[in-house]
């Protein structure tokens, strides 16, 4: 099993007020992660620190024992890797050559590199597009070339910024099925998500407990719940200011949030 990311006294600094602060959180990889909260709660930029994109941070970042911000840049992607929720750019890039930068860690020939890129691009059906210019694909073809990198860089821990975003609603559920197909396979998951609902859709219903939303406010953990537990909805509630409750539905459960009276 994959050892989990353990944060300790983990602060990012901001202008007025810490953009990240974390006393200790452990993510584990035995459970699907999503991390919610509103916008500037503070989830990209937790994901980026643990990437080692942030320089105005302390505490420590260890995954099996090593800290992620202390390791060489290879080194690190060896254990995370990640999936921005902005589409990937390289004008002038072809798909082929934007998906040899997810293989950077590696040390392979060209040919090699070529050839693991091709296999992929096979495995999942986007052979036909090896070499159009990044340019010509539609947001779901890039989405899908997103994940093909990941699964490029084999890290240990997949750190997904809003997987879905820009999406059509039939290409935000194969995406989230293709995350928690990939999870259920042993891949180890950390999903920002503003729209819980989708995580109904990801997982098998017998496997909706093992889905673990951890909340984010003004840079600090404020809800960890599993998706079924009882509290989710009020913590939901809190962070979001909204009137959040869970509704039945024959085919999947769901939250259905409204503002507040005399909010505009």
């Amino acid at each position: 099993m994959t050892e989990p990311i353990i944060l300790t006294d983990l602060e990012l600094a901001g202008r007025e007020r810490a953009r990240v602060r974390v006393a200790g959180l452990r993510l584990e990889s035995s459970r699907l992660i999503a991390l919610v909260g509103p916008n500037g709660s503070g989830k990209t930029s937790l994901l980026r620190s643990i990437l080692g994109l942030e320089s105005k941070l302390s505490g420590a970042i260890t995954c099996g024992g090593v800290d992620l911000l202390k390791v060489s840049p290879k080194r690190r992607a060896a254990s995370v890797g990640w999936l921005p929720q902005h589409e990937p750019r390289g004008e002038g890039l072809s798909v082929v050559e934007f998906l040899h930068g997810a293989c950077f860690r590696y040390g392979a020939s060209r040919e090699e590199i070529d050839r693991r890129v091709l296999e992929r691009l096979g495995a999942m059906a986007l052979g036909h597009l090896a070499y159009a210019s990044l340019t010509q694909l539609s947001g779901g073809e890039l989405q899908r070339l997103g994940l093909a990198a990941l699964t490029l860089q084999n890290a240990a821990w997949w750190l997904c910024d809003e997987p879905a975003n820009h999406l059509d609603p039939k290409q935000q559920l194969l995406t989230y099925r293709a995350l928690g197909a990939a999870w259920s396979e042993g891949q180890a998951l950390v999903c920002v998500t503003h729209d819980v609902n989708l995580l109904w859709h990801s997982v098998q219903e017998e496997r909706w407990d093992e889905v673990r939303i951890v909340g984010m406010d003004r840079g600090e953990v404020v809800v960890d719940e599993s998706l079924l537990s009882p509290r989710l909805a009020e913590g939901l509630s809190e962070i979001y200011r909204l009137r959040v409750r869970l509704a039945r539905e024959a085919d999947a459960p769901r939250f259905a949030m409204t503002l507040p009276r005399g909010r505009g």
